[in-house]
């Protein structure tokens, strides 16, 4: 971090988040149980390294000896750091590294600051297409990663927020006829 913050001249954002997917933390040989326990451990090293230019940690599952960072970092991270947060003790987390959170707007929160997703056209006839097949393409990607496509249990929720019933019945009978089939050959 440190160096592409130089390279950068302090334009870098560190982005920081715990992960949910199994294959994250098997690749270092962790498990989703001490996934929140990890996160905060090693976070909180990072922050601290960053601010005072050594790393060091004595936690139960990251034994660092005092090591300088080289080059030493030159400006503060302030205001610089984001933290996804998507469970209530995410939010917490990002609270005590002092990060701006970034939430995906995927259930109602009490807070403004949401991140998601963006196209951008100069006129509209290329813009839904263009989401379509990138934010398609992303939202395919996720659930290979989160292997949501092995065995799986679909709960959809066609009513919510205060939608009209008739809006709600039409929605999940269009989906019954249209999206189900799709599903059902995933498998």
């Amino acid at each position: 971090m440190s160096i592409l913050d130089h390279l950068s001249r302090g334009r870098l954002r560190l982005g920081i988040g715990r992960g949910l997917a199994r294959r994250e933390l098997e690749a270092f040989r962790g498990t989703m149980d001490e996934s929140r326990e990890r996160f905060d451990e090693a976070s909180a090293m990072i922050m601290r390294a960053l601010r005072t230019g050594f790393m060091e940690g004595d936690g139960p599952f990251y034994r660092q000896p005092r090591t300088e960072i080289r080059p030493r970092p030159a400006r503060a991270f302030d205001g610089r750091v984001y933290a996804v947060a998507s469970s209530d003790d995410s939010v917490v987390s990002a609270a005590r590294l002092d990060a701006r959170m970034v939430m995906f707007a995927d259930r109602p929160w009490p807070i403004r600051m949401l991140a998601d997703f963006c196209v951008c056209t100069p006129s509209l006839d290329g813009a839904e297409a263009t989401a379509r097949r990138y934010m398609g393409k992303f939202v395919e990607s996720n659930f290979y990663h989160y292997e949501l496509l092995s065995d799986f249990e679909l709960a959809t929720s066609f009513r919510f927020g205060g939608t009209p019933f008739d809006l709600a019945e039409s929605g999940l009978r269009l989906y019954a006829k249209e999206v189900m089939p799709v599903v059902r050959s995933w498998r």
